[in-house]
């Protein structure tokens, strides 16, 4: 157990689930022993065999929260969102004044659509640790897909507040200032998010369409332009960038872009290929 915990701390997690493996050949019921291993297999990404040990552990030791959080964690990462959610439900049960497993509770219902739900636990992540600036980010996402954009925009503030340098608080902060018609605040947010991080995909994306909002249709294609090399794979960029070369006049390219688009799958692409070229 002593050295399966020091390879652990060195990120030695292949080593470490061998020692495990060990204590647990010589006591099968060592608890505690399931429990480490299930960290170091979390550590080591390996999902379904950790889940594994920490059911395994709340067998034996069923009143510890700290394993329910880590079933969640690990339900989560395979896709599972409402297994997820059982298992942080039964951590909240044992303990109650954790602000991180309301906000986990809260992105698993985020991932489920149920935003109404997910607000409600990023609350109370908040009213126990108010200067949790990712629950201030993901509530103002959930106010953002249930158009309460104002409500949205308050929580980014108070984000950027908590921490200046967090670029995904500008990007987000813009779509909301999108959805209200704030098209210069939100260039302005993107463009700091950029400043922060270049390589943010999103954030030339949501330039892009304010841009294009202000008939700015060549700084937009120009944005689409660098986040098509950052996500070549990212169609609503093509299809963006498509609609702003038509409102340029190219029709050419603008038309290479949304059959790309379509071609990808996006679906009011191909309407639009369909409308405008041919």
């Amino acid at each position: 157990m002593k050295k399966g915990k020091a390879d652990d701390s060195l990120k030695k997690y292949k080593e470490a689930i061998a020692d495990f493996d060990q204590a647990i050949q010589l006591d099968s019921n060592y608890a505690n022993a399931y429990y480490y291993r299930g960290i170091s297999k979390y550590h080591a990404k390996d999902n379904y065999e950790g889940i594994k040990d920490f059911t395994k552990y709340v067998s034996m030791e069923p009143n510890f929260a700290n394993a329910y959080i880590y079933i969640g964690l690990l339900k989560e990462r395979i896709f599972d969102s409402k297994a997820a959610i059982v298992a942080y439900d039964k951590a909240i049960e044992l303990d109650s004044k954790s602000a991180t497993t309301f906000y986990d509770r809260a992105t698993s219902k985020m991932h489920l659509g149920s935003y109404t739900a997910a607000t409600l636990d990023f609350n109370k992540a908040i009213e126990l640790d108010p200067t949790y600036e990712s629950a201030y980010v993901n509530r103002g996402l959930t106010k953002t897909h249930s158009d309460d954009y104002q409500g949205a925009m308050q929580d980014y503030n108070k984000a950027t507040e908590l921490d200046p340098n967090d670029e995904t608080a500008y990007v987000d902060r813009a779509l909301a200032e999108h959805h209200e018609g704030q098209n210069t605040d939100a260039i302005k947010d993107c463009t700091k998010a950029i400043s922060l991080d270049s390589k943010d995909e999103t954030a030339y994306v949501t330039r892009g369409i304010s841009e294009y909002r202000l008939n700015m249709y060549k700084d937009a294609i120009t944005d689409y332009d660098v986040a098509i090399g950052l996500a070549p794979k990212d169609r609503v960029a093509y299809y963006d960038r498509g609609i702003a070369k038509e409102q340029d006049g190219d029709k050419e390219d603008a038309c290479a872009d949304l059959k790309k688009a379509s071609d990808m799958g996006d679906g009011s692409a191909k309407e639009e290929y369909k409308k405008y070229c041919q």
